[in-house]
């Protein structure tokens, strides 16, 4: 038999594999795996299964293999061998593409619809518009994204818990919600719950207040997929919290269910967590997202826009880009910003309004010494500079304490270290635990935010 004969017979067989795959699989898991596919006939008849990345090629394997093994034997008279490869880009293919599991991101575009508004679910916490067709990918997120991906649709091997971690504002949140909602369309009858640490903590003080530890642990004990945001909250004293969800990682584990969980540091990272719920984390998969880089983050500007209704241009999108280069979060704001300049002016958004709107990015800001913000702090809350920097803990001296802690390690370079050394001596842990009590705080307490914003601003003017 010819080669052409031969690669038109394995064509054939494909064909009547993709008719077996839509009756064993979802529509999105096909749509998502199964139909970027495309398949070649190797010189030693082998059928050749051509994949656009590692993730979509590992899943095809684990998940096609056997089917396609039997089928080859129903099939043809000889053995076929298979193979599983990822197929080299070409010049036409989009960069993003060859590098990220686009496909069910694409497919995800007629399926996902982004709401015109913002709306979370009452009964699980998601966000409707936090989908993967709203997430922008790269080379900084490609892996959590893959493996997101692959939780979303039910395959939990290996990867329980999901540990997602990385700086704020590098879309955790929205990953991790992407997750929970595409698991929810797939599987509708099974129970999704997303929660911040801060309201599982709320959880369990109200089960102990009110006795109610039965119907807490039934309730938790019962969701197939539980997603838990800056689980580093519950860090520190929070004993019996943390016992609680200690036992809810075991319960979900032996049963099969599945716990997302986002954190601002890997496990080892997080201040006063008791070690076995360390080694839980650890154990399962842990994931770093990276700030993200210039490709991306131009990226993202353009969908964003697109999103507003704007047509970005490719210098404007750019100059944002190389300007804002910490996290998504500031990003948005930036772009923001010159989207409501534009319009206000009734023009569009030009390199020149750009580079006036965002002038004060990359105006050269004051230089901040650590001097300076311990005055301004003890000017501030009529303190003695002695009572910022020594060993009194009265209540009234340690928060502006820990303020200026936290002043010092946003407004300046030093380390943790370095900065303790300014405070009396004090270890790098003490300032590490006042500068995420003080930003935890400023998003429960309006008035701790305000001295916050007032002080910084008079630091650095």
């Amino acid at each position: 038999m010819s080669e052409a004969e031969t690669a038109g017979e394995m064509r054939e067989f494909w064909r009547a594999c993709l008719g077996r795959f839509h009756g064993l699989f979802a529509k999105e898991v096909y749509d998502a795996f199964i139909k970027p596919v495309d398949i070649e006939t190797g010189e030693d008849g082998a059928l050749l299964i051509r994949a656009p990345n590692e993730a979509t090629r590992r899943w095809l394997s684990e998940n096609l293999g056997k089917h396609i093994a039997v089928w080859l034997r129903e099939s043809f008279t000889s053995a076929r061998p298979v193979r599983y490869q990822i197929r080299p880009a070409t010049a036409g293919d989009d960069a993003t593409t060859a590098t990220t599991t686009t496909p069910t991101t694409a497919t995800a575009e007629t399926e996902e619809e982004s709401p015109a508004a913002e709306h979370c679910d009452a009964l699980t916490g998601l966000r409707a518009d936090h989908t993967f067709a709203n997430f922008v990918p790269g080379h900084s997120n490609e892996i959590a994204l893959s493996v997101a991906q692959k939780i979303a649709v039910g395959d939990v091997r290996n990867v329980n818990p999901f540990f997602l971690h990385g700086s704020t504002g590098l879309g955790k949140t929205h990953l991790v919600q992407a997750i929970g909602n595409r698991y929810r369309r797939l599987f509708p009858s099974r129970r999704v719950r997303y929660i911040s640490s801060r309201d599982f903590m709320n959880d369990v003080i109200n089960a102990c207040r009110h006795n109610r530890h039965d119907t807490f642990r039934e309730f938790y004990g019962r969701l197939d997929l539980l997603i838990v945001d800056d689980i580093q909250y519950i860090g520190g004293d929070k004993t019996r919290t943390q016992e609680e969800f200690f036992t809810i990682c075991n319960r979900c584990s032996d049963s099969g269910r599945m716990i997302v969980i986002t954190s601002d540091s890997a496990p080892a990272g997080i201040q006063g967590m008791p070690q076995r719920l360390v080694s839980r984390f650890a154990g399962g998969l842990p994931i770093a997202v990276r700030p993200p880089e210039l490709e991306l983050r131009a990226a993202i500007l353009h969908k964003k826009a697109a999103a507003a209704g704007i047509r970005l241009q490719e210098n404007v999108a750019r100059f944002i880009a190389e300007k804002v280069k910490s996290n998504v979060r500031e990003l948005e704001g930036a772009l923001k910003r010159v989207i409501a300049t534009a319009t206000f002016r009734r023009t569009e958004p030009t390199l020149a309004l750009c580079e006036q709107t965002l002038s004060d990015l990359f105006a050269p800001e004051r230089t901040v010494h650590i001097e300076d913000i311990i005055a301004k702090v003890a000017e501030y809350f009529r303190l003695r500079r002695a009572d910022l920097t020594g060993k009194r803990r009265l209540r009234s001296i340690v928060e502006p304490r820990q303020i200026a802690m936290f002043l010092a390690r946003e407004t300046t370079n030093m380390s943790f270290p370095q900065i303790g050394e300014n405070f009396g001596g004090r270890n790098h842990a003490t300032v590490i635990h006042a500068c995420r009590k003080i930003e935890a705080g400023i998003q429960m307490n309006a008035q701790l935010r305000q001295n916050v914003q007032t002080l910084e601003m008079l630091i650095k003017s």
